[in-house]
């Protein structure tokens, strides 16, 4: 009876804490949400785990957050790639450095336009 009871209060403290990570999980992929709270603190490898969840939902709201100043047109954030091997922070320093380029180039058209312009009205 008794190694009954520890079976069961061993299988329980490994089954709560996944359970609490099971709707996150197919949170993030299937809906994108990245609103939802991991609140399991553990010394083992559920508390590793529920770390590093919560480590790539820190990453992800940077990302997101990145994305949206770089979407509404702030190029002035600072797009820092963890690694080299930041395949998603990579790719947003290399849409930022675009953007950025591309900016530049319709700022001088326009400038090249309004100049043209203005020497037609004056040559006629």
């Amino acid at each position: 009876m008794l190694g009954v009871a520890i079976a069961f209060r061993t299988a329980k403290t490994i089954t709560e804490p996944l359970a609490e990570l099971m709707p996150w999980r197919s949170r993030l992929p299937n809906a994108g949400e990245l609103d939802h709270q991991i609140d399991i603190n553990r010394e083992d490898e559920i508390g590793e785990l529920a770390r590093t969840f919560k480590k790539m939902v820190v990453y992800l709201k940077e990302m997101a957050a990145l994305s949206e100043a770089i979407a509404g047109g702030n190029l002035s954030v600072v797009v820092q790639p963890r690694s080299k091997h930041d395949t998603l922070g990579n790719a947003f320093l290399r849409m930022w450095k675009d953007c950025d380029r591309w900016c530049a180039r319709y700022a001088m058209e326009r400038r090249r336009s309004r100049a043209d312009r203005t020497r037609w009205r004056r040559v006629g």
